[in-house]
């Protein structure tokens, strides 16, 4: 029986990002449900590329995502405005005169038809080519 890929939550958060400390405190939040919630894709393929379009920090790269415990998610470096660093803001980050940020999108997703819905399995996120942790 063939399944699609229905997206229960979309939610990001954000931390500060030390070059070299790391990750570092939690800084914000927002969601991407107006955009995802509860729109359903046949292929990880497919919802990858639509966040991509809905977002303006996420990967379209199914390879830049992961599986962990029925969840799909995937990290970005952003700048205070939630873009992608310039060279110069990535070269003052690494020199410590510049704070980025890890922004870390959660997909909360649920394999569908309707009476056989279930989270996301550890082997269907392979079959989905997922990376699995």
């Amino acid at each position: 029986m063939d399944f699609k890929i229905r997206v229960d939550y979309a939610d990001v958060e954000v931390y500060e990002d030390s070059w070299d400390e790391g990750e570092l405190d939690y800084v914000n939040s927002w969601d991407l449900n107006h955009e995802l919630k509860h729109k359903t894709f046949n292929t990880v393929d497919e919802l990858v590329e639509a966040v991509a379009k809905v977002s303006y920090c996420f990967s379209n790269n199914k390879s830049d995502y992961v599986y962990i415990d029925g969840r799909i998610s995937t990290d970005a470096t952003v700048n205070e405005n939630n873009e992608e660093p310039d060279k110069e803001e990535y070269a003052a980050w690494k020199s410590g005169e510049l704070m980025l940020y890890v922004a870390r999108l959660t997909l909360k997703v649920t394999m569908i038809p309707a009476g056989m819905d279930h989270e996301m399995t550890k082997e269907e996120a392979e079959r989905f080519g997922l990376e699995v942790y």
